[in-house]
């Protein structure tokens, strides 16, 4: 039965009242589902609500009959469409993030949640679907990383040209501008030093700093601008009319070097993440630009460098820091509107009179499931913060004392099962020791987690010297992993495993990892499929 998201129609059937309620919550939520019938051929689209029609952009009759991969238009070399054949074929849930394409054509990344409605004798006969506008998330995740990138390149970059390729080409393909220039300061004025895009067949004018101008102003007062109407910045004579939307100052310990200007064709209106891009991408390309400057002898150039780095590594430290605290504030922000979720779901299960159906059962589970694990995420995020941010208080460690602990709390929390445990004796080592804890718990958690189908468990934990340091190694003979994607295990909300076969927000182990990094040490994996996995990580002897 298809309904119609407009409104009632006298052809159809009326719905009980406790399925009428929940239509009209559909109708209501502000999160868009979709419903598709896997017993039609190509699982055509039955239901939209009206939040579905919004984000997508389509009437629910440009929809409903059509299977919901239009959406992609011709980007269709996506890796998320195969994980969704997969998990339909399985007959199973799964969540993936996809590029879709409205009607007016404009991009939204869009959360999918989907999970299988199965009939009477356990087939499955319908999908349902949730989905999420996500898209100035995964664009600001997509700058983030950028930024870490650019921090790389340009401390490779070796002379003034390398430094302009690497900030211009960065600057256009983030943001989408059609050209840009570096002018630098000579004296007192300014000069074009390179031009990319559009603006490489035109000649920009120099600049005299002692003349009024956004040029000259912006280097001034070191204050960006960013225009959302109109530009400022003039090119030559005959050049064709340009939108300029950035003046960026590049400045180095108050020293003006020079400035970064994008073109747009259209006038351009900056979202926080962009705000903030740009301004990494100035900082960190001036400090890059004073660095080749400042580089005319060998001996010269080796003692500035060695200054450079330890700058560069000055100001990495602090854009982690602006990133964790980023990642804090989303997380935080995030929080109520979860808890609202999870709230209002069990006044709406408890507003309904009588007995649920099975369905309304079902659909208001998968509402509380899908909001936990949005929660447990938020969690987890806030505790990668916090171990980031919160100070190292250093003293001795006694990791044999520790192990025991972590052990006792971990096996007293779990269900009676067969663990042989095989311990070596743990050195005592300098460090913070409540977060060395969160190191071993999350080891020995993952341990348990993923020998939960072997008889018995077996967990084996030791230390070897390394001289200067101390190696310690955690193996189980759970279900491991392909070695190709170990490094996977240490990204964040990175999974190896289907979520519905092994919980966990995918935290813990790039929380132990940071956690390890901050004591001076490195954490890596070995395993194979089947044939369970070790961790080791590494601790110095003294006290960085």
């Amino acid at each position: 039965m298809t309904v119609d998201p407009a409104g009632p129609r006298d052809d159809l059937p009326s719905f009980p009242p406790d399925l009428q309620l929940f239509s009209q919550a559909l109708t209501a939520s502000v999160h868009s589902v979709v419903i598709s019938d896997v017993r039609l051929p190509d699982m055509p689209v039955i239901y939209v609500n009206p939040a579905f029609e919004r984000l997508s952009g389509y009437p629910a009759s440009e929809i409903i009959g059509h299977n919901c991969r239009f959406l992609q238009g011709q980007d269709l070399a996506q890796p998320s469409r195969q994980e969704l054949r997969e998990a339909i074929e399985q007959g199973r849930s799964a969540t993936v993030v996809l590029r879709n394409y409205r009607l007016d054509g404009t991009l939204f990344c869009n959360e999918l949640t989907i999970s299988p409605i199965r009939g009477p004798g356990g087939t499955v006969t319908h999908y349902v679907g949730f989905q999420t506008d996500v898209t100035q998330r995964e664009e600001a995740a997509a700058l983030m990383t950028r930024l870490q990138d650019l921090t790389q390149t340009l401390a490779a970059t070796r002379t003034q040209d390398e430094v302009c390729d690497v900030i211009l080409s960065d600057a256009l393909n983030a943001l989408g501008g059609t050209g840009g220039a570096v002018l630098l300061v000579e004296e007192q004025t300014l000069t074009v030093a390179a031009q990319r895009g559009e603006t490489a067949g035109r000649q920009w004018r120099s600049a005299n700093l002692r003349e009024p101008g956004a040029g000259a102003d912006a280097l001034r007062s070191g204050t960006p601008l960013l225009f959302h109407r109109s530009g400022a910045l003039e090119a030559g004579p005959g050049a064709p009319a340009q939108t300029v939307s950035a003046v960026l100052p590049l400045t180095e310990d108050g020293q003006a070097l020079g400035l970064m200007v994008l073109e747009f064709r259209t006038t351009h209106d900056f979202t926080p993440a962009e705000h903030h891009f740009l301004l990494t991408l100035a900082s960190q390309g001036a400090l890059s630009l004073g660095r080749v400057q400042r580089s005319g002898q060998l001996e010269r150039q080796v003692r500035e460098r060695t200054a450079e780095l330890q700058n560069q590594r000055d100001v990495l430290q602090a854009f982690n820091e602006e990133l964790e605290a980023f990642a804090y504030s989303v997380s935080h922000d995030l929080r109520t509107p979860v808890r609202h979720i999870i709230s209002f779901g069990d006044l709406l299960r408890r507003s309904l009179a009588g007995p649920l159906g099975q369905k309304t059962e079902r659909y208001l589970g998968i509402i509380q499931d899908a909001a936990h694990q949005l929660d447990r995420l938020i969690d987890g995020m806030l505790d990668l913060s916090s171990t980031s941010r919160q100070p190292l208080r250093t003293g001795p460690v006694d990791l044999d004392h520790l192990l025991d602990a972590v052990r006792h709390e971990l096996t007293h929390n779990q269900p009676p099962r067969p663990v042989v445990w095989h311990l070596g004796s743990l050195p005592t080592v300098p460090g913070d020791a409540d977060l060395l804890r969160q190191v071993v718990r999350a080891l020995l958690d993952n341990a348990l987690k993923f020998t939960r189908m072997r008889e018995p468990a077996v967990i084996e934990v030791w230390a070897e010297d390394r001289g200067a340091s101390w190696v310690i190694s955690v193996r189980d003979n759970g279900v491991g992993f392909d070695p190709h994607y170990s490094e996977k295990l240490f990204a964040i909300f990175q999974r190896l495993h289907h979520r519905e076969d092994f919980e966990g927000a995918g935290v813990g182990l790039p929380n132990a990892r940071r956690i390890v990094a901050r004591h001076g040490g490195t954490m890596f994996a070995e395993g194979q499929p089947g044939a369970g996995a070790t961790f080791h990580f590494t601790l110095p002897k003294t006290a960085l």
